[in-house]
């Protein structure tokens, strides 16, 4: 089963499930990459965002904006879900929404979240 929660250390809403398998069959996955500031974001890579997360995480892949989101987002918004890891038999995963190259949305809690551009650099 699937949950959604609130993680602790500013780290933002995100999902639990049991198996990765589990999640990746729910979410249906694409494997491609995309361009993120200037950064090519490659599925299977290990990242940062270029400094903006505070540790490196694994980017799995995207669903589409037609996938099931707990929020609203324009037309054009790609689900990124990236990997955080294992503990006590629960993966443990983050949603962040991509809205173009200098441009994400991240989600605090269920229902709202904040926008972040990239300007000169450096995510405000």
């Amino acid at each position: 089963m699937i949950k959604e929660v609130i993680f602790s250390n500013k780290e933002g809403f995100g999902y639990i499930s049991n198996t990765m398998a589990e999640m990746l069959s729910t979410v249906k996955l694409h494997a491609e990459p995309l361009i993120f500031g200037n950064l090519e974001l490659l599925p299977g890579s290990e990242t940062d965002l270029e400094g903006f997360l505070c540790r490196k995480i694994l980017y799995m892949g995207h669903k589409t904006p037609k996938s099931k989101c707990s929020i609203f987002l324009p037309n054009g918004a790609i689900n990124l879900l990236f990997y955080l890891g294992e503990d006590d038999n629960e993966h443990y995963f983050k949603s962040i929404f991509y809205l173009s190259p200098t441009r994400i949305y991240i989600q605090y809690q269920p229902n709202g979240g904040r926008d972040y551009n990239r300007v000169n650099g450096k995510w405000k």
